[in-house]
């Protein structure tokens, strides 16, 4: 599930996501809005601690019986285990640089259209590792597909931030799983943490993750496991290498 490379100092792509992280994720003189400086603040979390309570609670308000409950469990927190393993392997495979570097020796890469700022800083403070592929997102691609394929893509509900800095709403509600993922993509932009192609290339990746996951385990068994005649040990030998 690795991604491609990010693109050439010298892309277009590479310019624009440049300029954007540069202007919106300034820790001074930034253009972003009140509600952008909000949604910034919001998902400077815990990930998977947010969207393990959201599963829990969605699993409650559904009525959900142990065993699905148990699936649905065990379907997000495995899906997003693998999807930051994913990111990893990405991060450590192109080495590429954050934007505080990037932006700090922009006069030095290459590419005329990219200006430098020596004293450039992000809203919030950049992860010691590097940027391509964004680990938020791939949690926030992962997790959202993992409940949207048992739930579907449309549902109301509710998410908490785990930020104690400066936020005027803890809560935001939404009524598509697909709201999540593209706010957190907004979000490590408007931080000055992510370049915009590290974010969406790991919100791919994530869903492609927790689809494959959905498709290869974790399948809905009825209620054959509930009878007196199931035989534990021998359902894991199974799972078990000689």
């Amino acid at each position: 599930f690795r991604t491609g490379p990010p693109p050439k100092l010298m892309s277009p792509e590479y310019t624009r996501a440049y300029n954007e992280v540069k202007n919106l994720g300034s820790a001074t003189a930034s253009d972003r809005t009140h509600d952008q400086t909000e949604l910034a603040n919001f998902w400077n979390g815990n990930f998977p601690g947010q969207f393990n309570a959201l599963a829990r609670a969605l699993a409650i308000s559904e009525g959900l019986s142990i065993s699905e409950s148990s699936r649905l469990l065990a379907l997000n927190a495995v899906s997003m285990a693998d999807a930051l393993i994913t990111a990893w392997d990405s991060k450590v495979h192109y080495n590429f640089w954050r934007p505080i570097s990037a932006i700090q020796f922009g006069d030095s890469d290459g590419n005329s259209k990219t200006d430098g700022d020596a004293a450039w800083l992000p809203f919030v403070g950049t992860p010691p590792y590097s940027d391509h592929t964004s680990g938020a997102n791939s949690l926030s691609g992962s997790s959202m597909r993992a409940l949207s394929l048992i739930f579907g893509g449309n549902m109301d509900f509710e998410i908490t931030t785990t930020n104690p800095g400066p936020t005027v709403n803890d809560t935001r509600s939404y009524s598509k799983f697909s709201e999540v993922r593209d706010e957190v993509v907004e979000a490590r932009i408007l931080q000055g943490i992510h370049f915009r192609f590290a974010d969406v290339d790991a919100r791919k990746q994530g869903e492609h993750i927790a689809q494959w996951a959905h498709s290869h385990y974790f399948r809905p068994v009825g209620e054959k496991f509930a009878t007196e005649n199931f035989d534990a040990e021998t359902f894991l030998l199974g799972f078990r290498k000689p």
